[in-house]
């Protein structure tokens, strides 16, 4: 069993609130656990180019009418 020092809706509140300052590019609480949006570009790059370059060859069967 946990107690927490605020309600699970707080939380979520102050959550969001950051989600949101982090998306406009605007001032967030300062949690140092924040996820830093300005070091996923790379990685959001190489998924983006590895999922375009995907090739499916083969059959595919079936009634597609």
């Amino acid at each position: 069993e946990r107690h927490w020092d605020m309600e699970r809706n707080e939380m979520f509140l102050g959550l969001m609130a950051d989600f949101v300052a982090l998306a406009e590019g605007g001032e967030t609480s300062g949690n140092a656990l924040l996820p830093r949006l300005d070091r996923m570009d790379a990685s959001a790059r190489l998924v983006s180019a590895a999922w375009e370059a995907r090739r499916f060859t083969g059959t595919i069967e079936g009634d597609f009418s």
